[in-house]
């Protein structure tokens, strides 16, 4: 899970294809949401997964 090659963001096209898979993650969650996707009990935490939410101001 994941990809531990990162770098910097050099360039527009850079710029916009980071958000545009960040974009699609947020869909995706959205769609996760929607159609209750997310096992409801027991509950169990993903400490090794992390989550930034933001208000639609940032």
């Amino acid at each position: 899970m994941g990809d531990f090659r990162v770098r910097n963001i050099t360039d527009d096209y850079d710029r916009n294809n980071m958000y545009h898979h960040a974009l699609d993650d947020i869909e995706a969650f959205d769609l996760l949401l929607k159609e209750k996707m997310f096992v409801q009990a027991p509950v169990h935490i993903g400490a090794e997964q992390e989550l930034c939410l933001v208000c639609k101001h940032w």
